[in-house]
């Protein structure tokens, strides 16, 4: 389930595009594989890990959490669109 988060999915194709390129095809499965299980093991363990905890945490914390998390993401979308933007400039 964790790749049925966005920000997983991005995080994955940036980290698979960016490196892939640099690999012979026999590194290839072993990369892909590393990726996957890592991002598979992290969201199954912050998962995890707020599950434990969130019973014990105060829902304002929680709310920041979420907010911070949002805010993060929405900026690194922001990026991507600014440096979209300016490689669309570029070939006009």
């Amino acid at each position: 389930m964790a790749f049925a988060n966005p920000q997983a999915i991005i995080d994955t194709g940036v980290s698979l595009g960016a490196f892939r390129s640099t690999l012979t095809a026999a590194q290839a499965g072993p990369f892909l594989f590393g990726v996957v299980s890592a991002t598979a093991i992290w969201f199954f363990g912050v998962t995890l890990i707020i599950s434990a905890l969130k019973s014990r945490l105060p829902d304002k914390f929680m709310r920041w959490v979420n907010l911070i998390s949002g805010a993060i993401v929405m900026l690194y979308g922001a990026g991507l669109v600014v440096t979209a933007g300016r490689m669309i400039l570029e070939l006009l």
